[in-house]
């Protein structure tokens, strides 16, 4: 029990750094899989309901509202609608891409948006992350020469797709300039 504590400590104090490591280590069978990944899914939702109630208790929108500055003024308004609108879409899509978490998470707390779609949205977004983490781990499982043989793969067939891409390109444009002749 107190080590999926300490887990839970680790991953809300250094995000998905320390998830990447516990999945890793239990993929390898070092530790219970389903006690990180669900131990994950916790600290995660956790974390983003702290933002909640932060945005909630220390609303920018106070501080934006305000300004004497009309042009931030007028951005924070137009922002703020059209986050109200496509909140749950944004809460969503912010899960993956770093950087956005954090804001929109105390954003959607300083609106004062309803809280059970807010969990609903986390965990599911939530649970997706984390099976890509895991995703990332199993792979990152396999030795480092099977990686980097596919990498090697990968990277021949996208120069061939980009080779092709450009020869068809010029041809296209020099048959529209034949036919405008």
């Amino acid at each position: 029990m107190f080590e999926y504590i300490l887990y839970f400590l680790s991953i809300v104090v250094f995000g998905d750094a320390a998830l990447i490591v516990l999945l890793y280590f239990a993929i390898l069978g070092n530790l219970n899989f389903a006690g990180v990944f669900l131990t994950g899914l916790i600290a995660t939702v956790a974390t983003d309901l702290l933002w909640y109630t932060i945005g909630k208790e220390f609303p920018a929108g106070k501080i934006f509202g305000n300004l004497k500055i009309p042009r931030i003024k007028e951005k924070y308004a137009k922002f703020s609608l059209l986050f109200e609108k496509h909140s749950l879409k944004a809460l969503f899509y912010s899960k993956f891409v770093m950087g956005l978490r954090t804001p929109v998470r105390a954003l959607y707390g300083t609106k004062r948006l309803p809280i059970k779609p807010f969990i609903v949205v986390n965990f599911v977004a939530g649970t997706i992350w984390i099976s890509a983490i895991a995703l990332l781990a199993k792979v990152l499982e396999n030795s480092l020469s099977n990686l980097e043989n596919v990498v090697q793969e990968t990277a021949i067939v996208l120069s061939i797709i980009v080779v092709v891409t450009v020869i068809i390109y010029f041809f296209v444009q020099k048959a529209i300039i034949k036919n405008l002749s």
